[in-house]
């Protein structure tokens, strides 16, 4: 049954041209089939995404080329090359987006591509054609991983054309492998989605080779997707307008402060894109509009608040706005470059924040010096409501109101009304021991803390994990990479005096914690460990 699927139209669902039966030969060499296609199917002349399936083995094939089929009226065959690649030395495809992190992307797919345990064809240039030619060549390779090299956005690219996939092999009926699952390697300049998933904040010249082993041996989580759906009047004079359907990873952010300094970030962006070559100089033109919003504060001092001009609803709730600038719907636990605009999970009114539990954060910030301070880990966001649906609603007109999805800016200039609803879970990779409180921080316990070493006192944030017993330090409250991971049932325990005592068993090494910024006793987070199971031995 050779199915016929138009490519062109939105994937929700695709437009099923119809189908026609072909007798395959006997043979069951699948490497060099090929079949005498008709044409005349598409009175439209546009490319047409062809499906093969061999219903007598339950095997399928993907082409290696989608087909350009015309309108003749002639009897004229096109002929099309089926190629199947089931095995692979290692599962991996890597979609590189050779313009991200500078040079990094295109160095990336050099290295990659000398590698002797990975073929060429593995290693593929997501800006030449997308992904989508990819994913459907290594589609039947058991245990595939994808690997999607780049910021947040390619990400996302990656993620909407394995939905595209999907819903086309839905729409086909087709029985076909589960979608792969897909791992981050941050090459942009915010990167939250790799913070989450453990694979840092951007990528600092590892060896490729020691990388394919990280991912090889990664662990399978799932992401919380949204879909957002719009309702608003056409502007012809507004050049930022916002999409009527877009699924969200991260978060849509709506005001006078962040959604407004990523505005002009971009525009500058657009203007001169020869000045953003890295993720260091994209970083600091970001700090610069981010003090331009502080100086305009300071001196200016415009009404900017948003409760005149937005209506929120959670859950069907509504919500007040009082003295916010902006709001941001959240669905990670790091923004912008790994700010924890939550805060310390400590409130028994909310939910743990994860990106894997059906429910987004709604946060407000007052100002652009609140957001700095939220940054330097001085204060965190307002905190508004939580909810699996979320609408938002602008009710003026003449009032130009900046936004962003997933760093996607727009201007609201008409009434718009958004909808954000739960769209879907994919299955992510993340990094091997990275905890579950990093990105769940359910039955866990936090505070600040010093790390006595030989070198003096350290100060981190600390988290400790009743699940799976696990001590994790990081450098700030709104760190989102582990400065130190420790699994406690690897660790003797002693307190003495305001420290409690780290003894590794096997090394008999010691790393000396002092509890002395958090509001309970060093004996309080003894209690708490022998409460996860974890032997304290007490003077």
């Amino acid at each position: 049954i050779i199915s016929f699927i138009d490519n062109n139209l939105p994937y929700n669902p695709p437009s099923m041209l119809g189908h026609i039966e072909y007798n395959l030969p006997s043979s069951n060499d699948s490497q060099n089939l090929r079949i005498p296609i008709q044409s005349a199917l598409d009175s439209n002349q546009r490319p047409i995404e062809i499906e093969f399936s061999y219903h007598k083995t339950i095997q399928f094939f993907n082409l290696v080329e989608p087909g350009t089929f015309s309108n003749t009226t002639n009897d004229q065959f096109s002929e099309l090359e089926v190629q199947q690649v089931d095995n692979l030395a290692i599962p991996i495809v890597l979609f590189i987006n050779g313009k991200s992190g500078g040079k990094q992307g295109m160095e990336l797919i050099n290295q990659f591509r000398k590698l002797s345990n990975i073929t060429a064809s593995q290693v593929i240039n997501i800006l030449e054609g997308g992904p989508m030619h990819g994913l459907r060549k290594f589609r039947n390779v058991p245990n595939l991983k994808v690997i999607a090299c780049g910021g947040d956005g390619t990400g996302r690219w990656v993620l909407e054309t394995i939905d595209k996939m999907v819903d086309q092999e839905n729409s086909a009926r087709m029985v076909c492998p589960l979608p792969p699952p897909v791992a981050i390697l941050p090459l942009g300049t915010g990167n939250d989605i790799g913070r989450v998933l453990g694979w840092g904040g951007g990528y600092i010249g590892e060896p490729v080779n020691k990388l394919i082993e990280l991912y090889t041996d990664s662990e399978e989580v799932k992401l919380t997707r949204w879909v957002i759906k719009t309702e608003r009047q056409n502007d012809e004079e507004n050049h930022f307008q916002v999409p009527e359907h877009a699924i969200m990873n991260n978060y849509l952010s709506i005001g006078y402060v962040d959604a407004k300094i990523a505005l002009n970030f971009h525009k500058k962006r657009e203007e001169s894109p020869n000045l953003f070559i890295n993720r260091k100089v994209n970083k600091m033109f970001y700090v610069r509009y981010g003090f331009g919003a502080m100086w305009d504060d300071l001196i200016h001092g415009k009404d900017q608040k948003l409760d005149s001009i937005l209506t929120l609803k959670v859950d069907d709730r509504p919500y007040a706005l009082n003295d916010l600038e902006n709001i941001i719907v959240l669905n990670l636990p790091s923004y912008a470059g790994g700010m924890n605009l939550w805060g310390v999970q400590n409130d028994p009114e909310y939910r743990p924040v994860s990106f894997c539990d059906n429910y987004l954060e709604v946060i407000g910030l007052r100002s652009a010096f609140h957001l700095g301070q939220v940054g330097t880990g001085m204060s965190s966001g307002v905190r508004i409501a939580q909810g699996s649906k979320i609408e938002i609603i602008f009710n003026r007109d003449g009032i130009k109101l900046p936004g962003k999805i997933d760093g996607e800016p727009w201007i609201l200039s008409k009434p718009t009304t958004f909808v954000i609803t739960l769209h879907n879970q994919r299955t992510m990779l993340c990094k091997k021991n990275t905890p579950s409180c990093y990105y769940n921080n359910n039955n866990s316990k936090c505070g600040w803390i010093r790390s006595r070493r030989v070198r003096g006192l350290l100060r981190f944030w600390a988290i400790i994990s009743k699940t799976e017993k696990r001590l994790v330090l990081f450098n700030s409250r709104v760190s989102q990479e582990p400065a130190h991971n420790y699994l406690l049932d690897d660790y003797s325990l002693q307190t003495k005096g305001n420290i409690i005592e780290l003894y590794h068993k096997k090394t008999t090494k010691l790393v000396s914690l002092l509890f002395d910024e958090s509001r309970e006793s060093p004996e309080e987070w003894a209690d708490y460990l022998e409460q996860c199971g974890i032997e304290v031995a007490r003077e």
